[in-house]
């Protein structure tokens, strides 16, 4: 289910999460927040593949920065073309 709460933010439920999702206008990058930390990239590629071809992805904290307790994770999200 997708709620439009502005002309730039939406928000999605996945894996049990209400996930924001932020899109400045006239750019390539979206910025999703509130990632449940065991979210993968894969999983973030299938949710957001419909909105167009993926030039890059990046989902922090990283897998590497696992030592620490992570409560949510964030995404940035760079498409072939702007949105």
């Amino acid at each position: 289910m997708t709620r439009i709460y502005s002309e730039r933010d939406f928000r999605i439920i996945f894996a049990s999460s209400e996930v924001i999702v932020t899109m400045e206008s006239d750019s390539r990058v979206i910025q999703v927040t509130n990632i449940a930390p065991q979210a993968t990239k894969d999983q973030m590629v299938t949710l957001f593949s419909f909105l167009g071809k993926i030039e890059d992805l990046r989902l922090y904290p990283t897998m590497r920065d696992a030592s620490i307790n992570i409560q949510s994770r964030v995404c940035f999200i760079k498409f072939q073309v702007k949105l």
